[in-house]
């Protein structure tokens, strides 16, 4: 099975990829940003501390994807598991396209 986790922030993603080397994890590949309803660049608010954050009006600027713009790179996923910190219906929104009716 592959695994593609989609993180922000950069912090985040050290953490994920030296949890891989360690433990010899290789089907986990990690996109550096957010998902949300549109692809493009946007502000990004992390929370107290780096395992929260969302796609907000915030100090950091984050490269943004949608579900349709992952499907159409990776193909169709057998499952979703999303941590998007109250913004799922935004997230949902990119999905549009390609997920409807499927």
């Amino acid at each position: 099975m592959r695994v593609i986790a989609v993180e922000p922030m950069l912090e985040n993603v050290s953490y994920l990829e030296r949890h891989f080397s360690l433990n010899g994890i290789r089907n986990i590949d990690v996109l550096v940003a957010a998902v949300g309803r549109e692809c493009g660049r946007g502000s990004f608010c992390r929370g107290d501390n780096c395992s929260t954050g969302h796609l907000a009006p915030g100090p950091l600027e984050v490269d943004i994807v949608t579900l349709d713009s992952m499907r159409a790179k990776f193909g169709a996923p057998d499952v979703i598991k999303m941590d998007v910190e109250g913004t799922e219906y935004m997230a949902l929104q990119g999905a549009e396209r390609s997920w409807l009716g499927t």
